[in-house]
């Protein structure tokens, strides 16, 4: 168990181990938006029906990012994108259903008319769902271009199923998409940030080639990479990508200003530089933690956090694990009452005790970096907290299903995950390819 022969550019992401043996399946996920499905779990917000000022809509929709499907509907209904409330955010390249809260009349919201989008349900409401309220998201992903034959890889499939329901789960891993699917290099560009070296950050966002690149779009990035040549870079790069573009304009402008040009990206872009690195120490922590032991087994020193049925944490109870608790949380990891937590390093959080606090300080140290390093005093806004996370997810249920169609012999993998969970982590431990092929 805890294998750690992982692709490069996993272990690039921190991603340092599988928690099965069976060889994986091979193949290719979003194939077609048709083969990524997601349900959000919204019962909290149906509960919540009555006859208030916002309209509840179930809307189903293919190949549309979340934030701009709110663009979208604002426009349509001519209302502020602020009055467009959601609970989570769904892939782009997907058929996806969400409950989505509009400060419209009901009848409006019935009436929308956009391509791929229907509109389901809808209900009045007293109140909007807040981001995160969600309980759970249901999967039904569908992999192609499998490496072995039908029958093997039906094998293989259920093979890994039945390890992982045996295991009740899988490392809790951030996934690929959070550290960029198509280029994964915005943990790169937090870490320079955390250290304070603005400069790089912002030459390692416009120009740090990826494996993944083309060919030539790689050896551009290279060369630009490599001279920092700002005349040379807005030539070079296709015009499509507008923010490094945005940031080589300020900086044509002002070749020494780093920090106005990382102020011409949206926040909510530049944030998530520092959420990534965050994510990679995570990962790296959760990986070393493998190594000693089962991620999801409550150890002395670690910070234990309840969760509910659903498997979603109560991140205001952390409970450290002592000498005098230590089997009652014992107890509580293997009946899934809690899940040990590790560390999302902030100016606010620090490392656990013992073993897992020797991990997590190991790794700072080895970065680099302390926890007060998260306060980014030139970019305030950009700076992390910290927290926790519990580093095991647990499942409960798996079906999988191999055949097929008119577009060839596929395994489809369904499955229920707690919220701010990534499916792509459970899906590496039945695929084990390379990372392009979670995209």
């Amino acid at each position: 168990m805890f294998d750690g022969d992982v692709p490069r550019a996993e272990a690039d992401i921190g991603l340092g181990f599988f928690a099965t043996d069976t060889p994986g399946i091979g193949g290719q996920i979003k194939t077609h938006a048709e083969d990524f499905r997601v349900a959000e779990d919204s019962a909290p917000v149906r509960e919540a029906r009555g006859e208030g000022k916002y309209t509840l809509a179930r809307i189903r929709a293919r190949n549309w990012e979340t934030h701009r499907l709110a663009r979208k509907l604002a426009k349509h209904l001519g209302i502020a994108e602020r009055e467009v409330y959601f609970t989570g955010t769904k892939d782009k390249r997907a058929v996806t259903e969400q409950n989505i809260a509009i400060q419209a009349p009901e009848q409006r919201v019935r009436e929308i008319s956009l391509g791929d989008v229907t509109v389901v349900d809808t209900w009045r409401v007293d109140r909007a769902p807040k981001l995160g309220e969600h309980e759970a998201n249901t999967f039904h992903v569908t992999v192609r271009d499998l490496d072995p034959g039908l029958d093997e890889a039906r094998r293989r499939a259920e093979a890994i199923r039945d390890e992982v329901l045996e295991m009740g789960g899988f490392p809790n891993f951030f996934g690929p998409q959070r550290f960029g699917s198509v280029r994964p290099v915005t943990h790169r560009v937090g870490r320079q940030l955390v250290h304070g070296n603005l400069e790089d950050a912002v030459w390692t966002y416009i120009a740090y080639p990826s494996r993944h690149d083309p060919p030539r779009i790689r050896e551009e990035r290279e060369e630009i990479f490599a001279s920092r040549d700002v005349e040379c870079a807005r030539e070079s790069l296709p015009e499509r990508f507008d923010h490094e573009h945005r940031m080589l304009e300020h900086l044509a402008e002002d070749p020494d200003d780093a920090v106005g040009a990382i102020h011409t990206l949206p926040l909510n872009l530049a944030r998530l530089f520092v959420s990534a690195y965050q994510s990679y120490c995570f990962n790296r922590a959760l990986t070393e933690r493998a190594q000693t032991g089962h991620p999801g087994q409550a150890e002395q020193g670690d910070v234990l956090v309840p969760v509910d049925p659903r498997g979603n944490p109560d991140k205001d109870r952390n409970i450290p694990v002592r000498e005098a608790n230590a089997d009652r949380c014992g107890d509580a990891t293997r009946r899934g009452w809690g899940l040990p937590t590790g560390l999302l390093p902030g100016y606010d959080e620090g490392p656990a005790d013992a073993l897992q606090g020797d991990i997590e300080r190991r790794i700072l140290e080895d970065e680099g970096i302390s926890t007060e390093d998260f306060h980014l005093l030139e970019l305030p806004k950009l700076s992390a907290d910290g927290t926790r996370r519990p580093m095991w997810c647990p499942l409960e249920t798996c079906e999988v299903e191999a055949g097929c169609d008119d577009r060839g012999d596929h395994v489809t993998v369904s499955f229920t995950l707690p919220k701010g969970n990534y499916a792509t982590c459970l899906l590496r431990e039945f695929m084990k390819t390379d990372l392009a092929a979670y995209r």
